[in-house]
């Protein structure tokens, strides 16, 4: 398999199309959180005391945290379901709920250490990460036996040789994040599960070159 991102997108876009449950339901899903958790926020920060809204405000981030960390697992594993045309029901919406927890927020913790070791390296380092553990949380799905320290080793691996790939694909879905960011994440009920699922295959291109090469 070759890498090409034309085909990708194409299917991705097919698949959307064609699949049921659709994944724009988990977009919305997701959506729907950011929403109520602004309003909720609000609601909690008005007519309280300067102590009060600190603590109530670090309770609402670290809320925020697990759950988005969560569903956005939840859609990334939802969608790599979907393009390898494995059967899906509509609890997978909520598939990162269900299996794996502690690895995914022990990885979650450990990307984002990472990242803040990135920026105090005047933020060109925040790179490395990004594209060091991309698929950590793919690699977690597919194996049981892998621990988040191994994964993200394993991630690593899958990389090597394909950054530039992958800079590619990012700057050809850059435009998808620009409607993204112009519509306060509204768009994301579209964008989120069409690029989740991109990326679903482009880690399955890495995966089997890797297994390709180690056979």
């Amino acid at each position: 398999m070759n890498f090409d991102v034309i085909s990708m997108k194409q299917r991705a876009k097919g698949l959307m199309k064609s699949v049921k449950p659709n994944p724009i339901l988990a977009g919305l899903i997701i959506v729907i959180f950011h929403i109520l958790m602004i309003v909720a926020l609000d609601a909690a920060m008005t007519g309280v005391t300067n102590e009060e809204a600190v603590m109530r405000g670090m309770l609402f981030w670290l809320a925020y945290i697990l759950l988005n960390t969560l569903l956005s697992v939840s859609l990334k594993w939802f969608c790599l379901k979907i393009t390898r045309e494995e059967k899906i029901v509509g609890s997978d919406l909520f598939i990162g709920f269900k299996e794996k927890q502690g690895k995914v927020l022990l990885i979650a913790i450990a990307k984002g250490l990472s990242i803040s070791i990135g920026m105090m390296l005047f933020y060109i380092g925040v790179l490395f990460p990004l594209y060091w553990f991309r698929f950590t949380e793919h690699i977690v799905k597919d194996d049981n036996t892998m621990n988040p320290v191994k994964a993200m080793g394993k991630s690593m691996k899958l990389m090597k040789g394909h950054y530039i790939e992958l800079i590619k694909l990012d700057l050809n879905l850059i435009g998808w994040w620009a409607l993204y960011i112009i519509t306060l994440g509204l768009a994301g009920v579209y964008v989120l599960p069409y690029t989740s699922m991109v990326y679903a295959e482009f880690y399955d291109y890495i995966k089997g070159q890797y297994e390709a090469f180690q056979s």
